[in-house]
């Protein structure tokens, strides 16, 4: 919701603003969520340098943290395990878009990024700082990640593994 007031985008229209920013409307969400959430809220940031999109958003977000008081935490927006299955992504991002074929999918993904962890903070805190971020928002946001993983104490249950009954006609092709 954040990034779309800031920089338009699923089904918002990019700002009007000289410099192609909605910091008003950006300022508006942020104050929203920061009321609702208080010490709780954070703007997220990505190390994706590769991504244009990455590139605008993460520095407008270091300057309206800044300017309204809310820190900045790091996270990997991973939407599949191996980078194998990345075709698997392109066409969910295409069904979603109304792509006809698995073609127009993959024509239609221009995501060309590893969904991989980095191999360290040093790592990641260069990834971030060529997004645009400063040396020092790199860090607040890397030092935030771990400040959250550490309040975070959850303990899942183990559940009964669940048995589907395949058919025969589960193997037959889809009309």
């Amino acid at each position: 919701m954040l990034a779309c007031a800031l920089v338009g985008g699923k089904g918002i229209s990019a700002p009007t603003s000289r410099d192609g920013y909605g910091w008003d409307d950006a300022r508006l969400v942020i104050r929203k969520f920061a009321s609702l959430f208080g010490a709780n809220y954070y703007l997220e940031v990505q190390p994706f340098w590769e991504l244009d999109k990455t590139c605008r958003i993460n520095p407008a977000y270091e300057r309206l943290g800044k300017e309204l008081g809310v820190p900045l935490v790091v996270t990997c927006d991973v939407h599949y395990p191996r980078p194998n299955d990345s075709e698997m992504q392109a066409i969910l991002h295409a069904v979603h878009r109304g792509k006809q074929s698995i073609d127009d999918a993959m024509r239609a993904w221009n995501y060309d990024v590893k969904m991989t962890l980095p191999e360290s903070d040093r790592d990641l805190g260069e990834r971030l700082m060529k997004t645009g971020l400063s040396r020092d928002a790199a860090w607040e946001a890397i030092l935030n990640s771990a400040y959250i993983a550490e309040r975070c104490t959850v303990t899942l249950p183990k559940a009964d593994r669940l048995i589907y009954p395949i058919r025969r006609e589960d193997w037959e092709p889809w009309t």
